[in-house]
């Protein structure tokens, strides 16, 4: 499923799609502000998919929406529990789920 044209509120509420008469709009997991500083990789390794990315010059790392199987094996390998569904991100870290989106965005406007 694709977030492409979604604003973060849309993603939030998760009802672009629905408004667009699509399937329903799924952004699976976030990464959230404790990976920040810490880019620990025990998600990485754990998961079956390979759909978590980070540049080097990235602070954080990201969930690739498209490639995401949503397993959960990422959640409990999180050393610092910045893991979260998308329906269960944090109010204060809501703004994740636009900052994953539009890290992707860039990436497949290359």
């Amino acid at each position: 499923m694709s977030w492409t044209g979604a604003t973060a509120t849309e993603v939030q509420s998760g009802g672009f799609a629905r408004e667009k008469g699509l399937a329903p709009l799924h952004m699976t997991y976030i990464i959230t502000e404790p990976c920040i500083g810490t880019k620990d990789k025990s998600c990485v390794d754990v998961c079956p998919v390979d759909c978590i990315h980070g540049d080097e010059e990235d602070t954080m790392l990201f969930i690739d929406p498209e490639v995401c199987i949503d397993c959960g094996a990422c959640v409990s390998a999180c050393p610092v529990e910045a893991i979260f569904a998308d329906a269960d991100v944090p109010e204060k870290w809501k703004n994740y789920l636009e900052i994953n989106a539009n890290w992707y965005k860039e990436r497949a406007g290359k």
